[in-house]
């Protein structure tokens, strides 16, 4: 699929223009439910990611430790589950919309 936006933007400034046509090629791209669901299934992804990564981070720089370890996989858990739901939230609503 080839995203065309509309040029009809006469009296706006560059960046409104620019700013006029991204939006529309986000809104007309997310409502095509294949990029949806890629883009859905990209945020899962990252959820694995940030799962990993939180929880080795700590571990890298030695903080670690039996005492920390329920607290660190506990906030690992929660940012990997936050941040890809936010950004996941944006195409569902596009679409549904």
């Amino acid at each position: 699929m080839v995203l065309r936006y509309p040029r009809k933007t006469k009296g706006l400034c560059n960046k409104c223009r620019r700013l006029r046509r991204l939006y529309t090629v986000t809104v007309s791209a997310f409502q095509n439910i294949l990029y949806t669901a890629f883009y859905v299934l990209s945020m899962l992804m990252l959820s694995f990611h940030l799962s990993h990564g939180v929880s080795s981070a700590f571990q890298t720089l030695g903080l670690s430790t039996s005492k920390y370890e329920k607290i660190i996989n506990f906030v690992g858990k929660s940012i990997a589950v936050l941040i890809p739901l936010i950004f996941a939230s944006i195409p569902i609503t596009l679409y549904v919309r």
